[in-house]
């Protein structure tokens, strides 16, 4: 449940109901939450997008549409954009989420740290660097 003034950060999905028109935003590992609610008869704006925007469709069937959630580089600064590009790359590379998480704050946050050599290696090209980024070394383990 999202509370008031709260926000999702995990976002992946606008989804559309063909048959309601109603649509939801769906978080990775979570929920879908209806994007607009009623209140006192009247329909209100529940939730939106402020950093990403709704892309192209991924999924049809008779019932619903469901279209991808891009982030919106215009409105990211480039600290940002390059942790998501940073955790994009590695979640393509095969790393779990809370993996890609971890990797992540090493590389930016301790550079000369042995994770973030590893993941240099591995970003560059070194399928052995990979595999073992991959592998979820306990040096990668970020101590939050």
């Amino acid at each position: 449940m999202l509370a008031r003034g709260d926000y999702d950060t995990a976002i992946t999905q606008y989804r559309v109901d063909k048959f309601y028109g109603t649509t939801s935003f769906c978080s990775h590992g979570g929920y879908c939450y209806p994007t607009h609610v009623r209140l006192r008869g009247q329909t209100i704006e529940a939730l939106r997008l402020l950093y990403c925007k709704i892309g192209r469709p991924v999924s049809e069937d008779k019932n619903e549409v469901i279209y991808s959630v891009e982030v919106d580089r215009s409105k990211n600064s480039p600290q940002g954009l390059r942790r998501e590009d940073l955790d994009n790359r590695l979640l393509e590379m095969g790393l779990c989420s809370a993996c890609t998480g971890n990797v992540v704050e090493f590389y930016i946050k301790q550079p000369h740290s042995s994770c973030a050599n590893l993941t240099r290696r591995a970003l560059e090209g070194d399928p052995a660097a990979a595999d073992e980024l991959r592998s979820d070394p306990d040096y990668c383990r970020w101590r939050w």
